[in-house]
Protein backbone atom coordinates (compact mmCIF):
# COMPACT_ATOMS: atom_id res chain seq x y z
CA UNK A 1 0.00 0.00 0.00
CA UNK A 2 2.89 2.35 0.79
CA UNK A 3 4.40 1.87 -2.67
CA UNK A 4 1.07 2.70 -4.30
CA UNK A 5 0.63 5.82 -2.16
CA UNK A 6 4.20 6.89 -2.91
CA UNK A 7 3.43 6.61 -6.63
CA UNK A 8 0.25 8.66 -6.28
CA UNK A 9 2.02 11.33 -4.20
CA UNK A 10 4.91 11.38 -6.69
CA UNK A 11 2.49 11.78 -9.57
CA UNK A 12 0.83 14.80 -7.95
CA UNK A 13 4.23 16.32 -7.19
CA UNK A 14 6.07 15.54 -10.43
CA UNK A 15 3.60 14.98 -13.28
CA UNK A 16 4.56 17.00 -16.35
CA UNK A 17 1.76 19.33 -17.39
CA UNK A 18 1.99 20.76 -20.92
CA UNK A 19 -0.32 23.14 -22.75
CA UNK A 20 -2.08 23.23 -26.13
CA UNK A 21 -3.18 26.37 -27.92
CA UNK A 22 -6.18 26.14 -30.26
CA UNK A 23 -7.94 28.57 -32.54
CA UNK A 24 -11.68 28.86 -31.78
CA UNK A 25 -13.21 31.60 -33.96
CA UNK A 26 -12.92 35.10 -35.42
CA UNK A 27 -15.17 37.93 -34.21
CA UNK A 28 -15.66 41.35 -35.76
CA UNK A 29 -15.84 43.01 -32.32
CA UNK A 30 -14.23 42.29 -28.98
CA UNK A 31 -15.80 39.11 -27.58
CA UNK A 32 -17.10 39.44 -24.06
CA UNK A 33 -15.54 37.32 -21.28
CA UNK A 34 -12.96 35.69 -23.52
CA UNK A 35 -9.76 36.53 -21.68
CA UNK A 36 -6.67 38.68 -22.14
CA UNK A 37 -6.38 40.88 -25.21
CA UNK A 38 -3.19 41.09 -27.22
CA UNK A 39 -2.27 42.76 -30.50
CA UNK A 40 -0.78 40.68 -33.29
CA UNK A 41 1.76 43.37 -34.20
CA UNK A 42 3.09 43.52 -30.62
CA UNK A 43 3.56 39.74 -30.19
CA UNK A 44 7.05 38.30 -30.07
CA UNK A 45 8.19 36.24 -33.08
CA UNK A 46 7.73 33.04 -31.04
CA UNK A 47 4.17 33.99 -30.07
CA UNK A 48 3.36 34.91 -33.67
CA UNK A 49 4.58 31.50 -34.80
CA UNK A 50 2.30 29.81 -32.25
CA UNK A 51 -0.68 31.94 -33.33
CA UNK A 52 -0.01 31.29 -37.02
CA UNK A 53 0.27 27.52 -36.45
CA UNK A 54 -3.00 27.52 -34.50
CA UNK A 55 -4.71 29.57 -37.24
CA UNK A 56 -3.51 27.05 -39.84
CA UNK A 57 -5.35 24.28 -37.95
CA UNK A 58 -2.44 22.98 -35.91
CA UNK A 59 -2.36 22.47 -32.17
CA UNK A 60 0.89 23.95 -30.86
CA UNK A 61 2.18 22.31 -27.68
CA UNK A 62 3.97 24.44 -25.09
CA UNK A 63 5.85 23.51 -21.92
CA UNK A 64 4.60 26.38 -19.75
CA UNK A 65 1.43 28.40 -19.30
CA UNK A 66 3.63 31.51 -19.40
CA UNK A 67 4.46 30.71 -23.05
CA UNK A 68 0.80 30.83 -24.14
CA UNK A 69 -0.13 33.89 -26.22
CA UNK A 70 -3.22 35.88 -25.14
CA UNK A 71 -6.71 34.36 -25.50
CA UNK A 72 -7.92 37.16 -27.79
CA UNK A 73 -5.70 38.74 -30.43
CA UNK A 74 -6.65 41.79 -32.45
CA UNK A 75 -5.37 41.64 -36.02
CA UNK A 76 -6.51 43.94 -38.84
CA UNK A 77 -9.73 44.90 -37.03
CA UNK A 78 -10.75 41.30 -36.30
CA UNK A 79 -10.55 39.56 -32.96
CA UNK A 80 -9.11 36.07 -33.07
CA UNK A 81 -10.26 33.89 -30.18
CA UNK A 82 -8.04 31.06 -28.86
CA UNK A 83 -8.13 28.62 -25.96
CA UNK A 84 -5.22 27.24 -23.98
CA UNK A 85 -5.69 23.73 -22.61
CA UNK A 86 -3.53 21.85 -20.14
CA UNK A 87 -2.83 18.12 -20.38
CA UNK A 88 -0.45 15.61 -18.84
CA UNK A 89 2.47 14.49 -20.98
CA UNK A 90 2.38 10.73 -20.34
CA UNK A 91 5.59 10.08 -22.29
CA UNK A 92 7.65 12.31 -20.02
CA UNK A 93 9.58 10.36 -17.35
CA UNK A 94 8.35 12.84 -14.73
CA UNK A 95 4.81 11.58 -15.38
CA UNK A 96 5.50 8.00 -16.45
CA UNK A 97 7.77 7.11 -13.50
CA UNK A 98 5.31 7.91 -10.67
CA UNK A 99 2.48 6.33 -12.67
CA UNK A 100 4.50 3.12 -13.03
CA UNK A 101 5.34 3.11 -9.31
CA UNK A 102 1.67 3.63 -8.42
CA UNK A 103 0.60 0.76 -10.70
CA UNK A 104 3.33 -1.46 -9.27
CA UNK A 105 2.04 -0.70 -5.76
CA UNK A 106 -1.53 -1.45 -6.84
CA UNK A 107 -0.39 -4.78 -8.28
CA UNK A 108 1.38 -5.58 -5.02
CA UNK A 109 -1.83 -4.86 -3.06
CA UNK A 110 -3.84 -7.14 -5.38
CA UNK A 111 -1.28 -9.94 -5.00
CA UNK A 112 -1.28 -9.57 -1.20
CA UNK A 113 -5.07 -9.74 -1.07
CA UNK A 114 -5.12 -12.81 -3.37
CA UNK A 115 -2.54 -14.56 -1.20
CA UNK A 116 -4.49 -13.76 1.96
CA UNK A 117 -7.72 -15.08 0.44
CA UNK A 118 -5.99 -18.31 -0.64
CA UNK A 119 -4.34 -18.79 2.77
CA UNK A 120 -7.66 -18.42 4.56
CA UNK A 121 -9.39 -20.83 2.18
CA UNK A 122 -12.08 -18.30 1.27
CA UNK A 123 -13.69 -18.94 -2.13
Amino acid sequence: MSVMLAGVAGWFALADRDYQYRYVETEDRYPRYEGDLGYYDSLSPGERAVVDRAMAGGTPRLESRANLPPDVIERDGDYLVFRGYSYFDWTNPRTFGPTGIGLLGFGMVVLAVRKDVRDRGVH
